[in-house]
């Protein structure tokens, strides 16, 4: 698979990389993103609960599938949580994830699409992990100024 280098530096590279600087083997790590970037923090937890302990996805867009003029390979399937966390079979992976958490974050002002946030949640739930959207209102925007402030909130929260 194509995608395969990419998990395989962040989880023999990367991964490695934070526990060494923070001198710590087995700190857990917190990601997150915003836009597409929740995207890629939800996809790191789903996929290494082993390393990942918490994303916080803020305004994310989780299913790309509108931009994959109808093509669904294996690549664009295991990529995405929206699809690949249905299919997760019971076993250790599955066991550790819902020991985890993921945070939807979402505004509901310009740009923002609150039901990509929900449909995201709505699959982690059904297979019974844990996750909560938060609705930060109609002058939250899909921006910059939006993220500063969520961000912030959400690592002290869990620190």
């Amino acid at each position: 698979m194509a995608a395969e280098p990419v998990r395989r530096v962040r989880r023999r590279e990367l991964v490695p990389a934070i526990r060494t600087d923070c001198r710590t083997p087995d700190i857990e790590i917190v990601t997150a993103g915003a836009s597409i970037g929740a995207l890629n923090a939800v996809a790191s937890l789903t996929r290494h609960p082993d390393a990942f302990a918490l994303a916080i996805g803020m305004s994310g867009t989780y299913n790309l599938t509108g931009w994959m003029d109808g093509v669904h390979t294996l690549d664009f399937h295991y990529f995405s949580p929206i699809h690949f966390v249905p299919t997760l079979p019971e076993g250790p992976q599955l066991t550790r994830l819902r020991s985890r958490l993921a945070i939807l974050a979402v505004g509901e002002g310009r740009w923002d699409r609150p039901g990509n946030s929900w449909e995201m949640a709505s699959v982690l739930g059904r297979r019974g992990v844990p996750n909560r959207v938060d609705l930060w209102g109609q002058d939250h925007d899909h921006d910059w100024p939006t993220w500063r402030e969520m961000l912030p909130k959400y690592l002290a929260d869990h620190s």
